[in-house]
């Protein structure tokens, strides 16, 4: 029974050592991709093949991402909150002089 729990804890140091050089890491590939966004790879593809997602194809095989541009991709998906609706609605219009 010890022996299965060394196996986990070392299982599981694998996957941490895994992760932080992921995080330290400029560019990542799809399985990287995938978990940073929470997408399933195949979506992930998807997104791919139709161009909506910026990405990197060096040589013409293997694709990266760099996670900047991940991020920012993200953050450029934003749904407005009804508070933010609101307040843009309620707000005066700018005027200029």
């Amino acid at each position: 029974m010890a022996i299965l729990n060394v196996s986990k804890i070392y299982k599981e140091l694998d996957e941490i050592k895994s992760l932080i050089a992921v995080s330290k890491a400029e560019y990542i590939g799809i399985e990287e991709a995938a978990k940073h966004l929470g997408l399933a790879k195949t979506y992930l593809y998807s997104l791919i093949h139709q161009g909506r997602i910026p990405f990197y194809k060096p040589n013409g095989k293997k694709v990266y991402f760099n996670k900047l541009e991940l991020n920012k991709w993200i953050s450029q998906s934003k749904v407005k909150s009804i508070d933010e609706l609101d307040r843009e609605t309620t707000q005066p219009p700018l005027t200029s002089n």
